[in-house]
């Protein structure tokens, strides 16, 4: 956790000054009435265990490709989020978010068998980073995000529209304590950032259905529709053309 304020995101090109140049220019909204409930189901065999090390984003990306891997293939393969984060350079205070998810659509992921998530491990060894084989790294390629994209965080129905086909990472700002009350509500000024995973909503509880992973065992929340939402990021496959503009800020 760390106290800087994020800066404003980037957007895709060519179109960098339009706020809605992230999923609706790629996609295209369907205009499609969205059911005032809808759930993914989620496997027990996904989680994803981030103890207490700051690697939320990769542990986002490894969750949510391990459910499309599995939807795509029946395989139930885990993949490391340690890789992504030593390869992308995490540090205590966080990682990038657009070096985690172009680390995931260029390089792959590495299953974990190969690079084990061990969390209970002391920060100079979760650090290492050892020599990987050729036929490792041809392995990890086979686990690549097809791509990734922001989805402007005011509209709620191109975030519908885009959870109906694969659950999303959103990133928040908050100073709970705990993630485990029935329903999470912002408490208090922003101290942090956090990446989880978000695969339903309730309308009428005005809430989203999520993944959280951080120093607890991972467990479903609730997060309230009102919680302060920065960012939206969806993992699916995108037209070659576009490009991404680096944006500088860190999450854990």
């Amino acid at each position: 956790m760390f106290k800087r304020k994020l800066k404003n995101p980037g957007a895709l090109l060519p179109d960098i000054t339009s706020k809605d140049a992230h999923y609706e220019l790629l996609i295209g909204s369907e205009g499609e009435v969205q059911p005032r409930w809808f759930t993914h189901t989620m496997a027990s065999w996904d989680y994803i265990y981030q103890g207490n090390k700051p690697e939320c984003v990769p542990a986002t990306i490894c969750f949510i490709q391990q459910r499309n891997t599995a939807m795509e293939t029946n395989k139930k393969v885990p993949l490391s989020a340690r890789w992504i984060f030593n390869r992308g350079g995490g540090s205590k205070i966080g990682m990038y978010i657009n070096v985690a998810c172009e680390i995931a659509r260029k390089e792959g992921i590495m299953p974990d068998k190969y690079y084990n998530n061990d969390v209970s491990l002391p920060w100079y060894s979760f650090k290492k980073l050892p020599f990987f084989s050729k036929p490792q790294k041809d392995e990890a390629l086979n686990f690549k995000i097809k791509n990734w994209s922001y989805i402007p965080i005011h509209r709620k129905d191109l975030i519908k529209e885009a959870i109906r086909k694969m659950p999303l990472m959103f990133v928040a700002g908050g100073n709970n304590k705990d993630w485990k009350a029935d329903i999470i509500k912002k408490e208090g000024e922003i101290d942090w950032y956090h990446a989880f995973e978000i695969h339903g909503w309730d309308e009428d509880e005005q809430v989203w259905y999520g993944m959280n992973w951080w120093k607890n065992e991972p467990h479903y929340i609730k997060l309230s529709m009102d919680y302060p939402i920065t960012h939206v990021i969806s993992f699916e496959d995108l037209p070659d053309e576009w490009q991404f503009v680096q944006e500088n800020y860190l999450t854990n």
